[in-house]
Order: C-alpha cells, then sequence, then structure tokens
C-alpha cells in the first residue's frame, strides 16, 4: 500500500546524507549587517521596445565606494545546470553619473567594468530575445514578456548581498506576475540579488486562478489558450499542495514563505519546469489537458516543482545557495535534489488520489525498464552523473545514465527500506 509515514522520509534521509541546512529563511535578510546601512540597488526593466524584441534595462548603483567597479551577468541560473551565454545578447552599455558618461569596458566575457570614482551612476543596456527557449529563459514579443534575472540581470560584484529593488514597465494591458513581494503597482522588492533572480517575471495577459491552503495563498497564472477546465485544475493542484504538506508535517504556515505562485506557459509543444523560492515555471501545450495520461505527466509536473519548495530549497546541497553565477557549480548530490523529487511527485499524486495505485506502480516499472535500457549505467555512477551534468557526452545515454531516472529508483529504495 502506499501509505503514509510516520517519519518525513525526504527529511530523513536528508539528515542521512549530510546535506545542506535549509537556507531559505537565511535569504530573507541581506547577507551583512552593512546591506542594511545602503540603499537599494534599483533595476528598471522596460518592455517599451517589443518590435525589436529588447529589454530595456537601468541599473542604479549607489554607496560603492570603490573608484571602480564590476558588474556581471550570471553564467547559469539556479536549477539549470547549463551554460546560458546570454551575454551574447547584451549591447549598448552606458553608465552615467550627474549625466555624464563614465568609462566602461568589457573585461572578460560575462564582466563589465565601471569607473565611477566612488560617485553614484546608472548603468543601462539592451538585452535582445527574440525567441522562445523555454522556461527557463527569456523572451518578448508585442503580446508576451518574460525573463528569469539570470538571463538579463546584472549584478554588482561584492555586493550580492545589498537590497534590491526591480521596477518593471510592461506591455500595454498586461499583467505582471512575480513571486516578488509587491511594493506598490509594478514595483517589487527582494532582500538580495539571490532572491531578485529566483524569482521569475512574467509579463501578458493571463488566466489568473486562486485558492487557498491553511492561510497561504496560491496563484495560478496561465499564459496562453488551452483547453484546461479552470476549475478540475484548481481542485487537482490543491491536493497536491495539500500532500506535499503533508509529507513534512502538514501545516502551511510552519514554512516560511507567504504566498506560491505557479507560472504556466501554454505554447505548442511546451514542456518542463523550473523550481523558483516561491514560485515555478511550467510548460504544456495547450491541448495537453484533453489527454489524460498527458494531463497526468503535467500534474506530476507541478507536484515535482513544488516539491522542491523543501528538496532543494530548504534540503539541499551546500554549493546550491548562495550562488556562485561566475563559474560551473559541481555537486555529486543532483540524484537527490531531483530524482528522489520525481519519486515524490508521482507519490504525491498517489496520495492526492490522482493517481491509482497500481498506475504509481505502472510508472515504477517504467522508470525500472528505462533505467535497464541505458547501457551507460554500468560505466557511471549517479553521483558520478550528477558531477558531470555540466558536460554529459554526445552519445548520451550509451555512457551516461539519467539521475532522474536512477534517483527516482534510489529514492523509491530508500523509502521502503525506512518504512520496514
Amino acid at each position: 500500500m502506499l501509505r503514509r509515514l510516520a517519519i518525513t522520509t525526504a527529511a530523513a534521509l536528508a539528515l542521512t546524507l549530510g546535506l545542506g541546512a535549509p537556507h531559505a529563511a537565511a535569504w530573507q535578510a541581506p547577507a551583512a549587517e552593512q546591506a542594511a546601512k545602503e540603499r537599494p540597488f534599483t533595476y528598471h526593466v522596460s518592455m517599451k521596445d517589443p518590435a525589436r524584441h529588447e529589454f530595456q534595462v537601468e541599473i542604479d548603483v549607489r554607496d560603492v565606494p570603490d573608484k571602480a567597479v564590476d558588474l556581471q551577468l550570471p553564467r547559469w541560473a539556479p536549477g539549470n545546470y547549463r551554460r546560458t551565454d546570454a551575454q551574447r545578447n547584451v549591447r549598448a552599455v552606458v553608465a552615467k553619473a550627474n549625466g555624464k558618461p563614465l568609462p566602461v569596458e568589457k573585461i572578460d566575457a560575462i564582466t563589465w567594468r565601471v569607473h565611477h570614482g566612488g560617485e553614484p551612476f546608472r548603468l543601462n543596456y539592451r538585452v535582445f530575445r527574440g525567441r522562445y527557449d523555454g522556461i527557463s529563459g527569456a523572451y518578448l514579443d508585442d503580446a508576451w514578456g518574460f525573463f528569469t534575472g539570470a538571463r538579463i540581470l546584472m549584478y554588482v560584484v561584492g555586493h550580492k548581498g545589498r537590497a534590491v529593488e526591480l521596477k518593471v514597465e510592461p506591455l500595454p494591458g498586461a499583467t505582471v506576475v512575480t513571486g516578488l513581494p509587491s511594493a506598490g503597482g509594478n514595483t517589487f522588492k527582494a532582500s538580495d540579488y539571490d532572491v531578485l533572480i529566483d524569482a521569475p517575471v512574467h509579463v501578458s495577459k493571463v488566466d489568473m486562478l486562486r485558492f487557498d491552503v491553511g492561510k497561504v495563498p496560491f496563484r495560478i497564472a496561465i499564459a496562453g489558450e488551452g483547453s484546461y477546465d479552470k476549475q478540475r485544475l484548481v481542485d487537482d493542484t490543491k491536493k497536491i499542495v495539500e500532500a506535499a504538506f503533508a509529507v513534512f508535517g502538514g501545516a502551511p504556515e510552519a514554512v516560511d514563505f507567504k504566498d506560491y505562485t505557479f507560472i504556466v506557459h501554454l505554447r505548442p509543444g511546451n514542456r518542463g519546469g523550473l523550481e523558483h523560492l516561491n514560485s515555478t515555471v511550467v510548460g504544456a501545450d495547450p491541448y495537453d489537458f484533453n489527454d489524460p495520461e498527458k494531463y497526468t505527466r503535467f500534474l506530476s509536473l507541478l507536484a515535482h516543482e513544488f516539491f522542491h519548495l523543501w528538496n532543494v530549497k530548504r534540503i539541499r546541497p551546500a554549493v546550491l545557495g548562495p550562488f556562485a553565477y561566475d563559474r560551473e557549480v559541481h555537486t555529486g548530490m543532483l540524484w537527490f535534489s531531483e530524482g528522489v523529487t520525481s519519486y515524490y511527485a508521482w507519490l504525491l499524486l498517489a496520495r492526492a488520489g490522482l493517481l491509482t495505485e497500481q498506475d504509481a506502480l505502472a510508472k515504477m516499472a517504467t522508470t525500472i525498464q528505462r533505467l535497464q535500457e541505458t547501457p551507460g549505467r554500468k560505466l557511471i555512477t549517479v553521483e558520478q552523473a550528477s558531477w558531470e551534468t555540466w558536460s554529459k557526452p554526445d552519445d548520451g545515454k550509451n555512457a551516461y545514465v539519467d539521475y532522474y531516472t536512477k534517483g527516482m529508483l534510489i529514492g523509491m529504495v530508500l523509502d521502503l527500506e525506512l518504512r520496514r
């Protein structure tokens, strides 16, 4: 039987495996006392030129006493373990202090140095994003604006702990959706840069669905037309959320977040999801909701990303926050962060009454078969596969093993062992 445990398996596994302590609460305050005394950096993102597919970004930099300061665009985005090369699309970088131009030099692929003499200045640049590249990227046209901060927002090197204010100038008639707390209108605030870029921003007309679990408000912001049943989607998502909370004690108020937002991108052939601090972005085909099997996969995606609220965002390898954005970050524990999360995603569906026990076991059987059909499982351990996720071989499963797949099965075996 797929019964509940008296103890929380994921938490027990985390303690057994020595993963990092919860860090989200630490993110809620600047990194140093000095940062609290300094004025926030202000980011202004404008979408006033959608025909050119260019975001216009302005950063107001103050209280940086050095004669020169570096600003960098991340090489990667948390949760998405591949190089973005986002700097390729940055152009027209200009800095001014009191209306006068300042010297700006590009010193490497992702770094711009501003010689400001300790004075406050504003850095302006444009970022081209003319092709929708999925739920982890950035895109702008006359109907749709979307960005994860790592794709368009530079950070001030040495000052990532500074509080941040984000002002969004949206497309006409569009709604701005983000997990960041509002400071009024389309202005939002973050306690530091890590929090800023762990909150994607979507701008378009959306279908906003809402529900509460306990006293915690949830939103499902759907961008794009689709065949979904609004009430069914709300009911099913609420069941998933309640099942996840039950794993970790059943009290939503005990988790240090005030709200949660599911951002859903409906586009032909779209798929995948990416977790964030108090939100997620998931992709689906507009007509996936008509097919029971595809709809179940979509629900499992919601469950997977929401379970990351604990596993990765609060229970995580030490290198996964605070982040180093200027280089690849390696860990041998992605099989736990992603694979065990995949196991629980399907378990949550069963516990929520959205998947029969027979179907849940069939999913596990399919996963076992997929692993057995992977020659690379004999060449590389799942820990090595986690470490090498940045440089997977060209021949795929012949020399590599998917840490989602094998990690899911390890999670099942560990769960069964803990149940004995």
